[in-house]
């Protein structure tokens, strides 16, 4: 394949051996890479843009004299990422998607902060710690923004579309730089099937909290039909709620610190029907994860995506 027609991935990486080890799967991928060691080279290649995806280590040095690596760091370049790459496509999904690895212990605080600032998927190093393999979290990325084929990526739009003032910009940015503004309108969820120690861990804003299946199971639900039809309603039945069990406030209950005071997760109406508050922004589901999920029921909801091919 030439050159011209292979996804470009912008790795951000300061361990030789890693980088190397990286740089030679993507090769074998069939992917083209740039490489950065420390921020001051990062900073460059931000500003230089014209990549498709970013591998962000997030432990680095500020520049190539300095002795010591800093997680800080990498939360920076994070910021600069999506302060320069906001774009999203029409369903509300970043254009230039980002894949967060860290190596060090503290992984649960990392992966809340980095979803905080909008990174899509995070990796464990070393890769074989993972569930899913590098490969696939890269396509999966790219199936989320629509950029399977590096023709969707049209060489160079983000980092000129980055660039332009909202006055000057062309209506298909003007229409982008909107969906960015109402996803911020509402509380963001992600649900990448990563498992606690007693349940799925769901995000909201970033932060994480563990549900058990029970409860689980009614938000996956409500998001699925969320995600056919925006706003529609769902009977007590058709979400697997038992009349003496109120399980829809106990969904709610869940993640009401992290919501705007007033703000229900989840609606209910007069017919005690049910539905996604549609102020909420679905970042991601990864229901190919989530269609080898432990509980019977999360697989079967699961599987009917995948079977749709989201």
């Amino acid at each position: 394949m030439s050159a011209e027609k292979r996804h470009v991935i912008f790795v951000v990486e300061d361990n030789p051996e890693m980088a190397e080890e990286i740089v030679d799967r993507l090769t074998v991928l069939g992917f083209d890479h740039r490489l950065a060691t420390t921020q001051e080279e990062a900073r460059v290649e931000i500003e230089r843009g014209g990549f498709c995806l970013v591998l962000l280590d997030l432990h680095l040095k500020p520049h190539a004299r300095s002795m010591v690596a800093d997680t800080e760091i990498g939360f920076a370049i994070l910021r600069q990422l999506r302060e320069r790459f906001p774009e999203r496509t029409a369903d509300l999904k970043f254009v230039v998607q980002i894949i967060v690895m860290t190596g060090h212990a503290k992984t649960k605080e990392y992966v809340r902060k980095a979803f905080q600032l909008d990174a899509n998927d995070f990796l464990h190093k070393p890769f074989s710690d993972n569930e899913v393999s590098l490969e696939d979290a890269i396509r999966q990325c790219f199936r989320k923004a629509g950029r399977e084929d590096h023709a969707a990526c049209v060489d160079g739009a983000s980092a000129r579309t980055a660039s332009v003032a909202p006055s000057q910009a062309p209506p298909q940015a003007a229409a982008v730089a909107v969906s960015a503004r109402a996803a911020s309108a509402g509380p963001s969820l992600v649900i990448d099937g990563s498992k606690g120690s007693s349940g799925t861990m769901v995000a909201m804003n970033g932060e994480l909290r563990e549900m058990p299946d029970s409860k689980f199971v009614v938000l996956l639900r409500c998001v699925s039909a969320h995600m056919r039809k925006a706003g529609s309603w769902s009977t007590r039945e058709a979400l697997g709620i038992p009349r003496d069990r109120d399980s829809v406030s106990r969904v709610r209950s869940t993640f009401k610190d992290l919501v705007p005071e007033g703000f229900k997760l989840i609606e209910g109406d007069r017919r005690r029907s049910f539905r996604l508050n549609p102020g909420v922004v679905v970042e991601r589901v990864e229901w190919e994860v989530l269609a080898e999920h432990s509980n019977e029921l999360v697989r079967k909801i699961a599987k009917e995506w995948v079977g749709r091919g989201r």
